[in-house]
């Protein structure tokens, strides 16, 4: 059983959940994180993309299901930057191809977006490279806050 889903025994017991992106890691962040900062980095993830014009944002399952994908195998710093870098640049390449639905109710969680490299996944791509490369590129506190402020 899957014990990110724990609370969910009765929804989840036997389902081979390994073969999709985006689902349960066994054992959950199987990265070297050790929980640490994931959250964070879902969150401040989230609130990103929130700032996206409404074509090109993702719903908060969707970052969720890609940010467990991203952490995976995660071997990098644990601070909340890196770990939000990773989550973007990650994201900005998964989001190319279907996610998979962990709960089965769908095949993939965003068949909204079209085939594999539609030109809504390209441009949701495009969006997350770029706020990635903002953050990345802020000096100074004052332009790494103004990426949250969507100026």
């Amino acid at each position: 059983m899957c014990p990110v889903f724990s609370p969910l025994p009765d929804l989840l017991p036997l389902a081979d959940l390994g073969e999709y992106r985006g689902v349960c890691p066994d054992p959950p962040i199987s990265c070297g994180t050790r929980g640490h900062g994931v959250v964070p980095a879902i969150k401040l993830a989230k609130a990103l993309i929130d700032k996206f014009p409404q074509d090109r944002r993702l719903s908060g399952y969707h970052v969720e299901a890609l940010a467990i994908d991203a952490f995976k195998r995660y071997d990098g710093p644990l601070n909340r930057a890196s770990m939000l870098h990773h989550v973007l640049r990650h994201a900005a390449e998964a989001v190319l191809r279907p996610t998979g639905d962990i709960t089965g109710q769908t095949v993939h969680i965003d068949d909204h977006l079209g085939a594999p490299g539609s030109a809504a996944r390209r441009a949701i791509a495009a969006s997350l490279n770029a706020i990635a490369t903002t953050l990345s590129s802020a000096r100074t506190e004052q332009e790494y806050r103004r990426a949250f402020e969507g100026e």
